[in-house]
């Protein structure tokens, strides 16, 4: 039998999965709009004069660095949902 604490630990991580996972689904947007913003660059650069191009390729630098970010916690919320759907789908396991 369920007791009250265990059925709220369970609406937590299954609130807490939900979250998490609406944060994966802005970070796939996200990394759509840098993929796009990408492309962007690279079509603009040939077409810029001079005194542009040290512009755009410090954006292009600035886009890769947020990419790399975005990546890294992209991975870390991942490695955070595969702790948490254990628990979801025994809610009595001991949270480590």
């Amino acid at each position: 039998m369920k007791t009250p604490q265990d059925t709220q630990l369970e609406q937590e991580l299954q609130e807490l999965h939900m979250v998490s996972s609406g944060w994966i689904s802005d970070i796939r947007f996200i990394q759509d709009e840098i993929k796009d913003f990408k492309q962007l660059i690279h079509k603009t650069l040939p077409r810029v004069n001079d005194d542009q191009v040290i512009r755009v390729r410090q954006l292009d630098s600035t886009r890769v660095r947020l990419e790399e970010k975005i990546n890294k916690i992209q991975g870390e919320i991942l490695d955070h949902l595969k702790k948490i759907e254990p628990l979801i789908q025994n809610s009595k396991q001991a949270i480590e």
